[in-house]
């Protein structure tokens, strides 16, 4: 007698024995819905007059990078750079997205900007020292 391959598959509430052959036209309709699902989500260009949404500016203010950055200005940044970004760089599936990370990389920039600008402790104790005597 031929015992034949089965693979368990956990649907939501019951468990369900597939051969092999279902098993592989199951796996074979799943990848093809994944594809069809990949194909309809095609990255865009942004559009000039885009804005962030409204949870977005919330979101931002809730992580304290309002305090941090200008996020009006920084808003205009982004959307001219995507704008004006040629070819397959300058298509996303997200904008709001990549938004974030664009004000999370301002934030990073302007805190790395500011590491360079300020002398080393002992540096600056010497300029003290100097100034004061």
């Amino acid at each position: 007698m031929k015992k034949e391959n089965t693979k368990v598959v956990h649907q939501t509430e019951e468990l369900t024995l597939l051969t092999s052959e279902e098993w592989f036209t199951k796996d074979c309709n799943d990848r093809h819905e994944r594809r069809r699902k990949e194909k309809d989500a095609r990255a865009t260009r942004l559009d000039e007059n885009w804005c962030p949404r409204i949870e977005d500016y919330d979101w931002a203010a809730e992580q304290g990078y309002d305090k941090l950055v200008s996020i009006s200005i920084e808003t205009e940044k982004f959307i001219d750079y995507w704008c004006d970004k040629p070819g397959k760089a300058g298509r996303k599936l997200s904008w709001w997205r990549t938004w974030r990370n664009w004000i999370r990389n301002a934030v990073q920039w302007k805190q790395e900007r500011q590491q360079k600008q300020r002398p080393a402790s002992s540096e600056w104790d010497e300029l003290h020292r100097d100034a004061t005597e």
